[in-house]
């Protein structure tokens, strides 16, 4: 019997911790010179970086390990899941055309009945 699955695909929804946080004209990012306490240093890894967070992962497996880092680290982590839809190129263009053209047709609907509401307004 073959079992049949549908491909998922994780990635990280990460926080990092406020201690790593500098604020560099009003935006939040993340201080270089901070290093976490459960950070030992190695012959192979001497210095503390950040993981990436950023990767698309094939296995719940290798999601769960750099989750697992980055909570070590001072991390909330959230494992996200999703299955994707495979689609050919041409029917996934003809698709996209017809959602900005719907997107174009309801954007011209809005600043109609807006512009319709401010007259209605003004004339008031």
């Amino acid at each position: 019997m073959t079992k049949t699955t549908e491909p998922r695909l994780y990635c990280l929804e990460v926080s990092y911790p406020a201690a790593a946080l500098i604020d560099r004209s009003g935006e939040e990012i993340l201080d270089p010179n901070w290093v976490p306490d459960t950070f030992t240093p190695t012959e192979q890894v001497p210095a503390f970086y950040w993981p990436k967070t950023d990767r698309i992962y094939r296995s719940r497996s290798a999601a769960t390990d750099r989750a697992a880092l980055l909570r070590r680290y001072g991390c909330t982590v959230t494992i996200l899941e999703c299955t994707p839809a495979w689609e050919n190129i041409p029917t996934a263009n003809a698709r996209r055309r017809r959602e900005r053209t719907a997107a174009t047709i309801r954007h011209s609907i809005d600043s109609v009945f807006t512009d319709r509401d401010q007259l209605e307004e003004e004339q008031a």
